[in-house]
């Protein structure tokens, strides 16, 4: 089974910082959706699509299911953006190498009391995927998730075991997780390939 992770498109909120927490997309951010909704089109056979419920993602996923005819888009709360910046609390290193030598996983209380929070809501809305496709781990399922550069960094640090590291995602940027032989396989971070750029926009998931 395979979960494909896809960021919203650009929202007001990316442009030029109005829109607050539930920002809509701008008439670009739908221009990258309709072009990640042909990509999927062509390369994956999504089978259930999910999304968070803030606007600009929930229209993303809605732009992505008018080229794959799914039924409905299943929106979740649980898979919003976080609302308290948190990366400030987020852990440094000296050096690189000190960051390959770890004493034990970075937990999230080690980070904010709101990224506890944050990160278990995170783990629930998958959790409430996963459990809807159980009967699909071991097969060629594919299950399409549209959220928000934050909660797919927690998503990948929630997997990885460890909260050090982010997650910078474009917009309408693809993760695809691969379940196969009883483990996580990272497959693909931040594909682009659908906007035809030729060179990165730079507007980053906000994640820590």
């Amino acid at each position: 089974m395979d979960l494909i992770l896809i960021r919203h498109g650009q929202s007001q909120w990316n442009l030029d910082q109005t829109g607050g927490d539930d920002a809509p997309l701008t008439a670009l951010g739908r221009a990258q959706a309709r072009r990640a909704g042909l990509y999927c089109q062509a390369q994956f056979k999504i089978s259930a699509l999910y999304a968070s419920t803030y606007q600009r993602a929930r229209d993303t996923a809605q732009i992505i299911n008018s080229f794959l005819n799914l039924e409905q888009v299943v929106l979740l709360d649980g898979l919003r953006e976080f609302s308290e910046d948190y990366s400030f609390a987020m852990p440094r290193f000296a050096s690189p190498l000190d960051a390959l030598q770890l004493d034990a996983p970075v937990t999230p209380a080690a980070i904010t009391p709101y990224y506890i929070a944050f990160q278990e809501r995170v783990q629930r809305a998958l959790a409430q995927v996963l459990t809807a496709h159980a009967h699909e781990f071991d097969t060629d399922a594919q299950i399409g998730i549209v959220a928000h550069g934050g909660t797919m960094g927690t998503i990948l640090r929630t997997l990885a075991g460890s909260h050090h590291f982010s997650l910078n995602t474009e917009n309408t940027g693809i993760h695809i997780l691969r379940w196969r032989e009883q483990r996580w396989h990272l497959i693909a971070i931040n594909r682009v390939e659908h906007l035809e750029c030729d060179r990165w926009q730079h507007e980053v998931g906000k994640d820590a």
